[in-house]
């Protein structure tokens, strides 16, 4: 039989034993929420419904907030979701907080500093925008999408010789790299290197060969090496993706003529 002090004593364990066992279960709840929340978010990002994600992020985050047992992962997720939604709404600046507070969370994140560099060259600040990709490749030396976006924004500022080894370093680790490679053509183009540019163009093509732009940009390189046959074809290939490509239109009249004086 217990004792008035022994059962005193039992009643504050008991409470407490009840208090620990509600606020787990609370936890649990409230972990099972946000797993929805996150989960329907996704699901409509994923069908073009960026508003409605966001509203699910947003009440996931809301929970989260709540929550006394919220881990930093699972904070840095939520806030990464949030932003990703953001972005998609084209509220880069929401976007750029989000993103930041999911590292502030979880600084190893790579896909966010990935990311804010992607919003950072959108915008135009490609100084900024090269340290998080620069980040991101030291947190991931294998991460082909940071090597690319680095290669971006230094080609847009002018810095083509490391911009052409960062695309490269895309390339190696992602071939299929669709975007760099086209842009790795276009840093070689520019430096005249018309052979290596019409290969780059080449291998893009063969990725995604319903792209007018890449054929247009083969038929200029064509026209630079004076293979004026060759750039005719490459344009009328631009013209049959897309009728209305006025410069591909213009430069396919260019090439025609210097055939025909070739000719005659």
């Amino acid at each position: 039989m217990l004792t008035q002090a022994a059962a005193s004593r039992s009643k504050p364990m008991s409470t407490q034993s009840h208090s620990a066992q509600s606020f787990a279960l609370a936890s649990q709840a409230a972990r099972y929420m946000i797993a929805e929340l996150t989960s329907e978010g996704n699901l409509l990002c994923d069908q073009g419904s960026p508003r409605e994600a966001l509203n699910c992020f947003l009440e996931a985050m809301e929970i989260l907030n709540n929550s006394k047992s919220a881990e930093d992962g699972e904070v840095a997720i939520c806030h990464y979701n949030t932003a990703r939604a953001y972005a998609t709404l084209d509220m880069n600046d929401e976007a750029l907080e989000y993103y930041s507070k999911a590292l502030h969370a979880a600084p190893q994140l790579v896909q966010a500093h990935n990311n804010i560099g992607m919003l950072l060259n959108q915008i135009g600040r490609f100084a900024e925008a090269s340290k998080h990709f620069k980040k991101a490749i030291k947190l991931d030396g294998l991460f082909a999408p940071a090597y690319y976006g680095l290669g971006v924004a230094l080609q847009s500022m002018g810095d083509n010789v490391n911009a052409t080894f960062a695309y490269q370093k895309a390339l190696t680790f992602n071939p299929e790299l669709y975007p760099a490679w086209l842009n790795l053509g276009l840093v070689c183009y520019s430096i005249e290197s018309y052979e290596v540019a019409i290969n780059c163009y080449q291998e893009a093509i063969a990725i995604s060969s319903h792209d007018a732009e890449a054929f247009y940009k083969l038929g200029l390189a064509y026209m630079a090496m004076s293979d004026h046959k060759k750039a005719a074809a490459a344009f009328g290939h631009a013209l049959k993706l897309n009728p209305d490509y006025e410069a591909a239109q213009d430069a396919i009249q260019y090439s025609m003529y210097f055939l025909q004086e070739k000719q005659s």
